[in-house]
């Protein structure tokens, strides 16, 4: 359905989760921590202390408990004050025995 100019568009479902999160640019070194907002199987929202610039590329561990953590890779679409949207390209969850870390 298109209303003035614009296509309606289906979402994915967003859970808002409040969880931290860590964060490495592609290139660097050190990992950074932050704090989603909401997931969707299709993005993360999260908050971050950090500039990141539009389409800058980030792998990223979200730790869900101490046994499980998503391992992702997307890239940032939207940025907003210290607010970033970040389009998923793949992910995986990592379960453990051994209480996990985010930045593993």
């Amino acid at each position: 359905m298109a209303t003035a100019g614009r296509r309606k568009v289906d979402r994915a479902q967003r859970f808002p989760l409040r969880i931290p999160l860590t964060y490495l640019k592609s290139g660097m070194l050190d990992w950074q921590g932050g704090k989603t907002v909401n997931i969707s199987s299709s993005g993360i929202l999260f908050r971050a202390n950090e500039k990141l610039e539009h389409n800058t590329i980030l792998d990223i561990r979200v730790l869900f408990s101490s046994k499980m953590t998503m391992s992702c890779q997307g890239s940032v679409v939207r940025a907003k004050k210290s607010a970033y949207a970040v389009r998923i390209h793949h992910y995986q969850f990592i379960r453990s025995d051994k209480p996990a870390t985010p930045a593993q």
